[in-house]
């Protein structure tokens, strides 16, 4: 990839949070999604994403939260998310996480998110329904637009059931949410 176009993105790696951050990742996607594209894609793996999702910390919250042994701990995917907080394209409607993810089919699996900026209101934070595990595996309806992200949608009558236990996680870099 051109340092001359991702160069910069080293120089901007104070103010993720910023406006002019973040029109910059957007003009870089627009300008040259081909590009952005390979560079969002070797990001994924990248071998510090993996120290990252391998800690010993996060390990150990794993493998208490399944009650399972450590060498029963299986890591199948890390992803980053890098959407430009201007830039709606990637932004998710109320969805599981696991629908995803056919290894997880039986239900003994979980999500580890762990925030690498500070996340706060401004910029889109994590939301999640607090209980709304125990409606178990949900088939969701799958909806494609060209440039979006697929979208894997839960019944409304589902989401409102859960609406009055809404939990907004504003974080901090390193907080993690199982």
């Amino acid at each position: 990839i051109s340092s001359k176009i991702f160069g910069k993105l080293y120089e901007k790696k104070k103010s993720w949070n910023s406006l002019s951050f973040n029109r910059y990742i957007a003009q870089l996607r627009k300008k040259f999604p081909e590009k952005f594209s390979y560079f969002y894609n070797t990001l994924q793996s990248n071998i510090n994403l993996k120290k990252i999702a391998s800690n010993k910390k996060v390990i150990n919250n794993i493998k208490n939260i399944l009650s399972i042994d450590e060498s029963n701990v299986s890591h199948s995917i890390s992803h980053m998310r890098i959407d430009s907080f201007i830039d709606q394209r990637n932004s998710y409607d109320w969805h599981q996480e696991r629908s995803y993810y056919p290894m997880n089919e039986d239900g003994n699996g979980i999500v580890v998110w762990i925030a690498l900026s500070k996340i706060s209101n401004s910029i889109g934070p994590l939301h999640a329904l607090k209980g709304s595990h125990k409606e178990g595996f949900i088939n969701p309806s799958t909806i494609k637009k060209k440039n979006h992200s697929t979208q894997h949608k839960i019944p409304k009558q589902i989401i409102d059931k859960y609406k009055s236990n809404l939990k907004v996680f504003n974080l901090n870099p390193g907080d993690a949410i199982f």
